[in-house]
């Protein structure tokens, strides 16, 4: 017994020594390797809309009065958790539609949707909205009037 206990406390101790030979340090940059370049680009114009979901889609599951709700998908199985999503000017709903944001668009939580259930229970679910992908970047508005109070 005493035995196992050496070897395995000998192949630890290998185990650890080999890994830290093996492992590089991480990178480091000092303010002075920074290209000028760096320095001085321009931050993007638009950047992407941090609220956002990265959900594939919601596959709708009843279809009500002023709305439908609806089930998160993602690659292959629509289980998630359950949505409101309000309804749209133009758009029509039907049980196990798919809902997916259009190209430049995405899909966001606002606010909450309260209803009750077939079960007379009180249910309270996120509701959902489609808004621009791209929102203006805060850093390249402060950016250009940094270069705008500089030219005069």
């Amino acid at each position: 017994m005493n035995r196992i206990f050496i070897i395995l406390g000998i192949l630890l101790i290998a185990g650890c020594t080999e890994h830290s030979k093996r492992s590089t340090p991480p990178k480091t940059y000092t303010p002075s390797k920074i290209s000028e370049h760096a320095k001085i680009s321009t931050p993007p114009e638009m950047i992407r809309n941090d609220k956002c979901v990265d959900i594939e889609g919601f596959k709708i599951f009843q279809v009500i009065d002023n709305g439908a709700l609806a089930r998160a998908c993602d690659t292959e199985y629509c289980f998630g958790h359950t949505v409101f999503i309000p309804n749209i000017k133009g758009e029509e709903y039907w049980d196990n539609k798919i809902i997916t944001a259009p190209a430049g668009k995405c899909i966001i939580y606002e606010g909450v949707f309260k209803y009750t259930s077939n079960d007379g229970r009180n249910r309270t679910v996120p509701k959902l909205k489609i808004v621009d992908s791209q929102i203006p970047n805060p850093a390249y508005g402060e950016w250009l009037k940094k270069q705008n109070s500089e030219s005069k």
